[in-house]
């Protein structure tokens, strides 16, 4: 078939465009890197974390049938990869995640949630990795799954609209955020078996819980990510994508933050 290759700019992303770098595993976005067939259907996204093409990890798609759909403007005006619910994934070149410490940000939007279980990100393994696997997703219309040792992880608001998710296992605890709200916070996990392969869109090799929406934006870093570090990356997104809301906005939690340690500082600061 016919390849069509999404022009969006040249040479590598600018720095600004994202400031956190530091253990950067994997960076997909929706407008960089994707290549569609003649129906606009992805077959590969290149993941733009990495300079070397070759051993980056990419996603990919080499069944027809099994392909999202490549959006324009889908989630504040930005492109998006519209998975179908019905069987459309990727696969995720390698192993980016190497140890119990990580962090997975999306920025997604549900089409439909149902009741059953519906997953962004997964490397379950029908072969003897199930109940140990990585996967972030969502069960019972609204809440969130981030693996099975967090089998609830709290409750999403605005569960339809498009948000920032964000799980984070540091290897003594686990947190969930949407939109930098605190939705949930477990002990430790139980230790997971991080081997590949990954996808996207789906719930490993299970052939089901196939995500039914969105995704715009997938980054995945190999270290648990600070608070600091975290709303960096959220401002980033809360200004490229528009969201957050005035109350719970990135940038609001930035000056919140900043605020607490004025309050608590026994120094006087002077505004000239």
């Amino acid at each position: 078939q016919e390849a069509h290759y999404l022009k969006t700019g040249k040479g590598a992303p600018k720095e600004e465009d994202l400031g956190v770098r530091d253990r950067l595993a994997m960076w997909l976005r929706g407008d960089r890197g994707v290549e569609v067939d003649g129906k606009g259907r992805v077959m590969f996204w290149r993941d733009l974390s990495r300079k070397d093409e070759v051993y980056g990890h990419d996603a990919s798609q080499g069944d027809v049938a099994r392909r999202p759909r490549l959006v324009k403007g889908a989630i504040g005006g930005k492109a998006a990869l519209r998975f179908d619910g019905k069987g459309t994934f990727m696969h995720v070149a390698g192993r980016p995640i190497t140890s119990q410490k990580f962090t997975i940000v999306a920025v997604v939007r549900p089409r439909s949630l149902g009741e059953g279980h519906r997953e962004i990100f997964s490397n379950w393994n029908r072969g003897g990795r199930s109940v140990t696997s990585v996967f972030l997703g969502t069960t019972r219309k609204n809440r969130v799954r981030f693996t099975d040792a967090f089998a609830d992880a709290g409750e999403l608001k605005d569960v339809m609209k498009a948000h920032v998710l964000t799980a984070v296992s540091d290897g003594v605890g686990a947190e969930v955020y949407q939109n930098g709200r605190l939705m949930g916070r477990a002990g430790t996990l139980a230790k997971r078996d991080v081997n590949g392969g990954y996808v996207i869109g789906t719930q490993g090799n299970y052939g089901s819980e196939w995500w039914d929406g969105d995704v715009a934006e997938l980054l995945v870093y190999d270290r648990a990510m600070g608070k600091g570090d975290l709303q960096r990356v959220w401002r980033y997104l809360g200004r490229r994508y528009g969201m957050g809301g005035k109350e719970r906005g990135a940038g609001r939690l930035a000056l919140a933050s900043l605020c607490h340690v004025v309050l608590n500082t026994n120094e006087f600061i002077y505004l000239d």
